[in-house]
């Protein structure tokens, strides 16, 4: 490789990885605008479980009530469970949640 070429690779990445996290934020921008018509998709019940925590440990996220990510976290982790072929007892959903449900904020419920 020659050197001009790596210089040029280095700041094609830097773009790219700026243009990236410009794209991610807009995207998070508009899920705070729209938490509970996020919340209440069918699309939710899909996302996967890093997704669900970034975007439940959000303080910008606009809900009218933290009840709506607790209703949300049963949601997902049912159908997760069901993904998974076992029961969705309580212990099997907070088997697929990982500790998600901590991030509740049950002192604004």
């Amino acid at each position: 490789m020659q050197k001009g070429n790596l210089f040029r690779d280095d700041s094609q990445k830097e773009i790219e990885n700026c243009l990236r996290k410009i794209i991610v934020n807009f995207c998070f921008d508009i899920i705070d605008k729209n938490g509970s018509k996020i919340f209440e998709s069918d699309e939710f019940e899909d996302i996967s479980l890093d997704l669900l925590k970034d975007i439940i440990q959000r303080d910008s996220l606009h809900l009218p009530s933290e009840l709506c990510v607790w209703q949300a976290l049963h949601r997902w982790s049912h159908r997760q469970c069901r993904r998974r072929h076992v029961s969705p007892t309580a212990a099997n959903k907070r088997r697929v949640l990982e500790g998600a449900q901590y991030s509740l904020r049950f002192l604004t419920m």
